[in-house]
């Protein structure tokens, strides 16, 4: 898989919509800057927890929260 990075301006999370795909800003311990996430329907855990996007690079689940910064990013998929 091959990934570009043309990195844009913040925008608010809730400003998504389900596929799009951004980066973190950096700004939560759990989310490394520059890591890249796909907006999911929310998903609950077995434990309770939320989860509304999923890490493109480790398919680990998180959590981003109205208000939260990311930065939108134009995605393509590559299959061979």
């Amino acid at each position: 898989m091959k990934i570009a990075r043309k990195d844009n301006h913040e925008v608010d999370f809730s400003t998504l919509n389900l596929g799009d795909v951004f980066k973190a800003d950096g700004g939560d311990v759990f989310k490394d800057d520059g890591d890249i996430f796909m907006v999911i329907e929310e998903v609950e855990s077995k434990k309770g927890g939320i989860y509304s996007a999923v890490n493109m690079e480790t398919g680990k689940l998180a959590i981003f929260y109205t208000g939260e910064k990311v930065v939108p990013l134009q995605a393509e998929l590559i299959v061979n």
